[in-house]
Order: structure tokens, then C-alpha cells, then sequence
């Protein structure tokens, strides 16, 4: 899949539920919609209400967070995969939005063509090049969910 044919979830500055303060309370999704936020440029004086390419809601709420599911297509796609992406569609509808990288992209273009995001989710497995997801994590600076540095012990 490309990034203009990207399967899409939810977006998501707050979520709905008990308010608590302290960025230690926020939940990582949050965390990654304020950091999101935070990077966004000031809304300009001219509204627009059409959706902007770059993930912006047509309900006024802003720019949507972009997750990046970055693993081979054979994980990426799997029904717990699904599962937890469903799940997340589900809850933060409004806020989030959540593509795969494509297979071909991630073992053959330089992390530097890779389709940008706010937040990355990445799983290595069998043929995944690992050390590019890190240079990727270290070139753009996503909000990372799981340690990818880590996942080298899963491997040894």
C-alpha cells in the first residue's frame, strides 16, 4: 500500500473519560495526539471545512494523529494485529488516523523516502530490518509505542 492508499483509523488530542492532570496520566495515544498537537502549526483566520491530505478533520478539531504500523505485511495485516488497530479506530475515532508501510518500502527505500508519523508501532520479525525502523525512529522523531532498540533481545 502507498501512502495515498493508507487504511485509516481514528485521530484523538483527548480521550473521553475520568479527567486527571500531569502528563504522567495521559495514556501513550494521548501523549502522542499532545505531542502531535504541539507540532502543529496555529490555525490560520481562514477556516476551511473541506479535509485537508495531511489529516486534518472537517469537524474543526485539527490535525489528526498519524500512526505508522511499520512491519512485514504478513504481521501488519494479522487478526491480532486488526484487533488492536480496530480497537484503537474504535475509541479514538476523531483523532487518529493509521497506516501500514508498505513491505517494499521498508526493505527497499532508504528510511528517509518512508511515509512520515506521529506515533510508530513496529514489530520485528523474520526479514525485517530492524536497524532501519531505529535510523527511521532517529531520523523523524515519532512517538515511538515499543522499544526498538529492545526488540534486538527478542532476536538473540
Amino acid at each position: 500500500m502507498g501512502e495515498g492508499s493508507s487504511e485509516k483509523g481514528t485521530t484523538c488530542p483527548t480521550a473521553p473519560g475520568p479527567s486527571t492532570s500531569g502528563p504522567a496520566a495521559l495514556s501513550p495515544m494521548q501523549q502522542a495526539a499532545a505531542a502531535a498537537a504541539a507540532s502543529a502549526p496555529p490555525p490560520s483566520s481562514t477556516s476551511s471545512t473541506a479535509s485537508e491530505p495531511g489529516g486534518s478533520s472537517s469537524s474543526g478539531q485539527g490535525k489528526k494523529v498519524r500512526i505508522g504500523i511499520c512491519a512485514m505485511q504478513r504481521k501488519a495485516t494479522s487478526k491480532p494485529m486488526r484487533a488492536i488497530m480496530g480497537k484503537i479506530v474504535d475509541y479514538y475515532n476523531d483523532w487518529l488516523e493509521y497506516f501500514v508501510f508498505p513491505e517494499d518500502v521498508i526493505l527497499n527505500e532508504p528510511v528517509e523516502k518512508w511515509p512520515l508519523c506521529d506515533c510508530l508501532i513496529s514489530f520485528h520479525s523474520s526479514e525485517f530490518p530492524l536497524y532501519k525502523a531505529i535510523e527511521y525512529e532517529k531520523l523523524r522523531r515519532p512517538y515511538v509505542i515499543n522499544d526498538l532498540n529492545r526488540q534486538y533481545d527478542l532476536v538473540r
